[in-house]
């Protein structure tokens, strides 16, 4: 599960459709590729693998452990970009994916993501200091991406600890790297994520969608006919 009414399965689904109708299918990623010597084609692919894989570590056993006993997923984004570093490893550029993916919960601040991992953080919100994962979910999750043109480099890692996580995200790391010369891409890519997310979790979840961006803020109540005007008319906006 990745919400009381809704599979990670369907959340994933329905970002992904989200992301194909409403950024993929435009060609909004043309716009600014070129300004960054990025391809459109790199982008579009490492966009589809930062929308699938943003919430992964949900479905491994000690965050659904969690959910079934009321409590949250606590920085699975950490756990998720490493997981996506290992499952699709052999796409250039896989950073900018990562990074898009450990950026989605904390887009109002800094990107020093190893002041967010440290073991007071780790203790105060009661972050798994290790994750596992079964065979049903581990073969399903390949399956499906496969329906969205993506392929695996390698099986989604059987277990994923904090010392793990703490050597991708240290101040020296290479995604730290990317973050400074790449910022503005990543920003781009991340607010694409941030609306596919925000959609499904209001489509599928019912209430209101919120979205957190700094210069990318709204809340809206309406069907989804409606929010497709209201996200185009954001994407095309001060880019």
């Amino acid at each position: 599960m990745a919400s009381e009414h809704e599979t990670l399965k369907d959340h994933i689904q329905t970002c992904m459709r989200i992301l194909e109708e409403e950024v993929l299918c435009k060609g909004l990623t043309r716009i600014w590729t070129k300004r960054h010597n990025l391809s459109e084609d790199e982008v579009n692919n490492l966009l589809k693998i930062a929308v699938f894989s943003h919430d992964i570590a949900k479905g491994y056993k000690e965050y659904q452990e969690r959910f079934r006993r009321g409590k949250g997923f606590s920085k699975h984004e950490f756990y998720s970009a490493y997981i996506t570093g290992v499952t699709f490893g052999g796409t250039k550029n896989i950073e900018l994916a990562q990074v898009t993916i450990l950026w989605h919960h904390m887009a109002d601040r800094g990107p020093n993501f190893a002041e967010s991992w440290n073991e007071r953080s780790l203790y105060k919100y009661g972050t798994p200091r290790q994750i596992t994962v079964d065979n049903k979910f581990r073969s399903l999750i390949p399956r499906l991406a496969r329906n969205y043109g993506l392929s695996f480099s390698q099986d989604l890692p059987e277990k994923v600890t904090e010392e793990d996580v703490a050597e991708l995200v240290k101040p020296a790391s290479k995604l730290c790297e990317y973050v400074s010369k790449y910022y503005i891409p990543i920003s781009l890519m991340l607010r694409y994520l941030i609306i596919a997310d925000s959609t499904s979790a209001f489509l599928n979840r019912g209430g209101n969608l919120r979205q957190f961006l700094r210069d990318y803020i709204f809340s809206y109540n309406g069907d989804l006919h409606n929010l497709r005007e209201e996200i185009k008319r954001g994407l095309g906006l001060n880019f």
